[in-house]
């Protein structure tokens, strides 16, 4: 697999893991809205990113980072993920694994 594939490649799996997860968590902002309505809100906002050609690639991607970066609570869906480790794993490694 080439270096560019593999960009796309991980890009696609963040962006499945965020929609599933998504399913599951949802941030306490959001608590009004049930998680099929957030994640709707949050992949109908990301292909309207994606699909505005008056943004160049690097703009679209930052953009999209913002959409799930405010949609999501990744500390959550961390502890989820990790579930009883994470409450044996370092500050250090929960930062890592947040990031």
């Amino acid at each position: 697999m080439n270096q560019q594939s593999r960009g796309y490649f991980s890009r696609y799996r963040s962006i499945a893991f965020i929609v599933i997860a998504g399913f599951l968590i949802v941030g306490v902002s959001q608590a009004a809205m049930t998680p099929t309505e957030r994640v709707r809100e949050a992949i109908t906002g990301i292909l309207s990113v994606l699909k505005n050609k008056n943004l160049d690639r690097e703009a679209k991607w930052s953009e999209v980072g913002r959409i799930i970066d405010d949609g999501f609570d990744f500390r959550s869906m961390s502890q989820s993920v990790l579930a009883t480790n994470w409450r044996t794993a370092t500050a250090e490694e929960k930062r890592q694994f947040v990031e």
